[in-house]
């Protein structure tokens, strides 16, 4: 599964587990770099920020022995590096949850 994000306004958004719906500020489906990036970020700005890991939690860089390539990143395996971007944005109150998003609804059409 690639390593995607999705970030939704603060005015909510609707996210289906099977038949179950859910309502969160921001919902970031994907939990690899870009993910806990966008989570990072949001959680430090006090917004309530739930990240959906999914069947991959940390992504494909999990699979990654050495990181060469990520600026300011020398001497870590992927799987280290996902735990610590992990770390950082539960440190500032992002929550993990462990389930896959099957199903979106969009509350607004203004990026159609």
């Amino acid at each position: 599964m690639p390593d995607y994000c999705v970030i939704f306004s603060q005015k909510g958004a609707r996210i289906w587990f099977n038949t179950i719906m859910i309502k969160k500020k921001i919902a970031i489906i994907g939990s690899g770099p870009a993910g806990l990036a966008a989570a990072i970020y949001t959680s430090r700005a006090e917004i309530e920020t739930t990240i959906y890991a999914g069947d991959e939690p940390g992504g494909q860089l999990t699979k990654t022995t050495e990181i060469e390539n990520y600026p300011g990143v020398e001497g870590k395996t992927g799987p280290e590096l996902m735990l610590a971007m992990t770390e950082q944005a539960q440190k500032f109150g992002a929550k993990l949850v462990y389930e896959t998003v099957t199903d979106l609804d969009k509350v607004r059409k203004e990026y159609d």
